[in-house]
């Protein structure tokens, strides 16, 4: 019984680094409903969503759709890294910058930044979508 005990917490502790080195992928469509305040547009509620495309390694790339002021589609190219702990992410855009956290493979909590004149912060969880 010592022997089996012993080996499980072997096998467990020499499998941790493996399961640490693995990368979630991000491909696929998030979405879900934000809520922040805008400069230009003051206090904002509605649909979010990005697309990731394609993902080598911890580097990804994609779209940010958004709903604009006028109730239009826009959207916007991303780029964006897993960080080595497997959870915090971030992205950027032309315009702005995301920072996120992977609560779970498709669960993220994600803020989105905009300094300027167009100055905004939006909050939201996204949901991968299946």
């Amino acid at each position: 019984m010592k022997k089996l005990a012993l080996g499980l917490i072997a096998a467990v502790l020499f499998s941790t680094p493996v399961l640490a080195d693995e990368v979630v992928s991000l491909v696929g469509t998030w979405s879900g409903n934000g809520e922040g305040v805008s400069l230009t547009e003051g206090w904002r509620a509605g649909p979010a969503k990005i697309v990731v495309s394609e993902q080598k390694g911890r580097a990804f790339k994609g779209q940010v759709v958004y709903e604009k002021a006028d109730g239009s589609e826009g959207a916007s190219d991303l780029l964006g890294a897993i960080a080595p702990d497997g959870k915090s992410v971030v992205m950027v855009q032309d315009d702005g910058h995301l920072t996120a956290t992977l609560q779970s493979s498709d669960v993220l909590d994600i803020c989105y930044l905009e300094t300027g004149a167009d100055a905004m912060a939006v909050c939201t969880r996204l949901d991968r979508q299946k």
